[in-house]
C-alpha cells in the first residue's frame, strides 16, 4: 500500500509541474538525422516509419568511424543523400535492380552533387550478380536491406549479402512485415514469432550474432495520417504494420569471445543474459560504444547487488547507484559494498513520507538510469516520471521486463498497442524523444525458453512475455533518447516493500 501511495502521489505532483513547465517541443528540429531524413524527404523520417529513433541511439556515438554504408533499394536515393550527410566520412552504395537503364541514368543525374554517393545495378537477392559486383567479404560496416519487404526477399538477400559485413558491423532489415495469410488480428511476425518458417542460415546467423527486434510505431506524433496515407497496404492498424526492423551485429570471433557484457553476466547469474531475457544484444549494440565514457550509472531495485557488480565490470569509470524500492530496506543492504566494489553505492529510492528521497547526485547527471524493480505499469510510469529529470541530455533510461496488459489480452502491451491508455506524461516524453520498442528474444539460443521455465506469469510463448525495457531522458532538453525495448524471456513478479 506504500508503494501505491507513492504512485498516487507523485502521478499529482508530476502532473502539476510537468503542465505548466514542460510543453512538447517540436522534434524535427532537433534530431540531426531526423531533420536529414525529413529535408530529402525519406520515409524513414518519424512522419513515416520513424527509423531514425533507432539508427540515432545506434549510431550517433560512432558515425564518424563508418567508412561503407550500403542500401538495397534505393527508390529515388532520398535516403541516400541522408546518409551522406549523416557519416561525414563514407562511402554511400546504393543497390537496386534498375530494370530500366534510364532509370539508373536518370538518378546517377541526380546524385552527381553526392560525390559518395555510388550506385550499383545488382539484384541482391541472386549470388550471381553479385559476385560480379565489386563487393569484397568483410568490407562493409553497414547494411541495410529496404528492398524486397517479403519474407522469403529478405531471407535470400540476407543468405547473399551477410558475407560483405564487417565482423562488428551491422545488417539490418526494414519494412519486416506480418504475416498477411494469418487470420490473426494480433499480428504475426515470421522473424520473431515464427522461427519454425525461417530458413536454416537464417536462424543460425540469428542465433550466433548480436539480434534484436525493433517496433518504431511508439510513440509515433501522427499515427492516424500515417494509417490514412499508407492505404492499408504498409499499416491496417498498431498490430499489423511493417515500421519494424531487425538489427544485427555481426561477432567479430565467437559469439561468447566477442560479446564482453555477455560473460560478464553470465557469471554473475543475471537474468539478462543470453539464456534468460537476452537483453544483452541490445545493451551491447547501445553501450559498447560508451562505456568507457559513462560517469554516473544508476539502477533502480538492485537489492542484491548481483546485477549492480555487473555493470560495475562493464563501465570501468562510473560511479555504480543502486536505489532500493523500499522505505524499510534492511540496513546492511546500503552503502558501499566491500573493496573491488567501491564504486558501487545503495540507498532507498523512498525517503519516509513515501516519496522519492535525496539520491546524493543532482539533476541531468545520469548517463545511464534502468529500472528493473516493479513491473506494474502504474508503478513504471510513475518512477519515469519521478527520476526522468536526473538523465542527462543524451543519456539513456531504460525500463526493464515491461508486461503485457494485466488481466487482458496477453497479446497486447499498452506501451505500444494502446497509446491512450498510458499516463499524458509518458506519452509526451515518447512523443517528443527518440523511442523505439524492442524484442531480443529473436534469435534466443534456447528453442522455447518460457516452456522451459514453466512461468506463466513471465511468459507463455513468443506472444506473450515480459521482457520489455523502456529508455527515457527528460524534456525539458531537446537530444533526449527513450527506447521501449521488449526483449523477449522472463521476469515479472511484483516486488513488495
Amino acid at each position: 500500500m506504500a508503494r501505491l501511495a507513492w504512485v498516487a502521489s507523485t502521478v499529482s505532483l508530476i502532473h502539476f509541474n510537468f503542465a505548466e513547465k514542460h510543453a512538447c517541443p517540436d522534434f524535427a528540429s532537433t534530431a540531426t538525422l531526423e531533420s536529414l531524413m525529413s529535408r530529402y524527404g525519406a520515409d524513414k523520417a518519424r512522419s513515416k516509419h520513424k527509423y531514425t529513433d533507432a539508427y540515432g541511439m545506434l549510431f550517433d556515438h560512432f558515425k564518424d568511424e563508418i567508412e561503407t554504408v550500403l542500401e538495397v533499394g534505393v527508390a529515388g536515393g532520398n535516403s541516400l543523400k541522408a546518409w551522406q550527410a549523416y557519416f561525414p566520412r563514407s562511402k554511400i552504395v546504393g543497390v537496386d535492380i534498375f530494370y530500366r537503364a534510364a532509370e539508373l541514368k536518370e538518378l546517377q543525374e541526380e546524385l552527381k552533387p553526392f560525390s559518395r554517393v555510388h550506385l550499383i545495378k545488382m539484384n541482391s537477392q541472386t549470388n550471381i550478380t553479385v559476385s560480379k559486383s565489386w563487393l569484397r567479404p568483410n568490407n562493409i560496416d553497414i547494411l541495410i536491406d529496404d528492398g524486397d519487404h517479403d519474407l522469403h526477399g529478405q531471407e535470400r538477400t540476407l543468405e547473399t549479402l551477410w558475407r560483405f559485413v564487417r565482423p562488428g558491423g551491422y545488417y539490418i532489415i526494414e519494412d519486416v512485415e506480418w504475416d498477411r495469410s494469418s487470420t490473426s488480428n494480433r499480428g504475426d511476425y515470421p522473424f520473431l514469432h515464427r522461427p519454425d518458417l525461417l530458413q536454416p542460415w537464417t536462424k543460425e546467423i540469428l542465433r550466433k550474432n548480436f539480434a534484436v527486434f525493433l517496433d518504431t510505431s511508439i510513440g509515433h506524433n501522427s499515427w492516424d495520417e500515417y494509417l490514412r496515407s499508407s492505404t492499408q497496404h504498409w499499416a491496417v492498424d498498431r498490430f499489423k504494420h511493417n515500421s519494424n526492423m531487425i538489427v544485427i551485429r555481426k561477432a567479430r570471433r565467437s559469439l561468447q569471445a566477442d560479446h564482453v557484457l555477455e560473460r560478464i553476466t553470465s557469471t554473475t547469474g543475471s537474468h539478462r543474459s543470453r539464456q534468460h531475457h537476452k537483453y544483452v544484444d541490445l545493451y551491447a549494440m547501445l553501450f559498447d560504444p560508451i562505456f568507457g565514457k559513462v560517469r554516473r550509472f544508476v539502477e533502480v531495485g538492485a537489492a542484491a547487488g548481483a546485477s549492480l557488480i555487473s555493470w560495475h565490470t562493464f563501465f570501468p569509470r562510473a560511479e555504480i547507484h543502486g536505489l532500493i524500492f523500499s522505505k524499510s530496506a534492511v540496513k546492511e543492504q546500503l552503502g558501499h559494498l566491500p573493496e573491488p566494489y567501491g564504486r558501487i553505492h545503495r540507498q532507498t529510492l523512498l525517503n519516509k513520507s513515501g516519496l522519492p528521497g535525496d539520491f546524493g547526485f543532482a539533476m541531468e547527471s545520469v548517463d545511464v538510469l534502468v529500472d528493473g524493480s516493479d513491473h506494474a505499469f502504474a508503478v513504471v510510469e510513475s518512477t519515469l516520471h519521478a527520476l526522468w529529470a536526473y538523465v542527462r541530455p543524451g543519456g539513456y533510461y531504460v525500463i526493464e521486463n515491461v508486461g503485457w496488459q494485466l488481466g487482458g489480452d496477453r497479446r497486447v502491451y499498452p506501451a505500444l498497442h494502446t497509446p491512450q491508455a498510458l499516463h499524458p506524461h509518458t506519452l509526451c516524453i515518447f512523443q517528443e524523444s527518440e523511442v523505439f520498442f524492442a524484442d531480443a528474444s529473436i534469435g534466443h539460443p534456447l528453442p522455447d525458453p518460457w516452456r522451459r521455465r514453466n512461468d506463466s506469469v513471465r511468459g507463455t510463448s513468443r506472444y506473450s512475455h515480459n521482457s520489455h525495457m523502456i529508455v527515457s531522458l527528460p524534456l525539458v532538453q531537446s537530444d533526449r533518447r527513450v527506447w521501449l525495448c521488449c526483449c523477449c524471456c522472463c521476469c515479472c513478479h511484483l516486488q513488495r516493500s
